[in-house]
């Protein structure tokens, strides 16, 4: 008796030994099929994040600015549209994620008025001025003080 339910042990093992090949190709192709829906819709994730970064910077930028401008009486003088590093030197209050770099920077000859730009990936400006005093963007051209 004890033979015969061995015997049954054994061949119920044979018969579930493991996935069979038509399992898996069915598993890998829906596998696939998942895929190509999930890639297209993050694709954009990343330059939507940069882009959020980059106008809480703005903002950051246009706060430190304005205490400059409390202390100081004017704002860094900078005639020349630049990147905003040698002006970020000199800021105490600065706290950016990106570097100072990626920003542009631009003031009127008195120091009264500045313009800080940002170019984001798909060629769209965001950019804070003196004359806006609030997040302008995204314009299609490159904004001038």
């Amino acid at each position: 008796m004890f033979k015969i339910l061995k015997a049954a042990q054994i061949e119920r093992k044979n018969h579930e030994a493991g996935f069979t090949l038509i399992e898996l190709l069915i598993v890998i192709v829906v596998l696939g099929i998942l895929m190509s829906m999930a890639v297209p819709a993050l694709s954009g994730v990343k330059d939507k994040a940069d882009t959020a970064v980059a106008k809480a910077d703005l903002h950051n930028i246009m706060q430190s600015l304005e205490m400059y401008y409390l202390d100081a009486g004017a704002y860094p003088a900078q005639a020349v549209e630049a990147d905003f590093t040698t002006v970020a030197e000199s800021l105490d209050e600065l706290n950016i994620k990106n570097t100072a770099a990626a920003y542009n920077y631009v003031t009127d000859a008195d120091g009264e008025e500045y313009l800080i730009s940002y170019q984001a990936a798909d060629d769209e400006y965001y950019y804070i001025s003196t004359a806006a005093s609030s997040l302008v963007g995204p314009e299609s051209t490159a904004p001038s003080l």
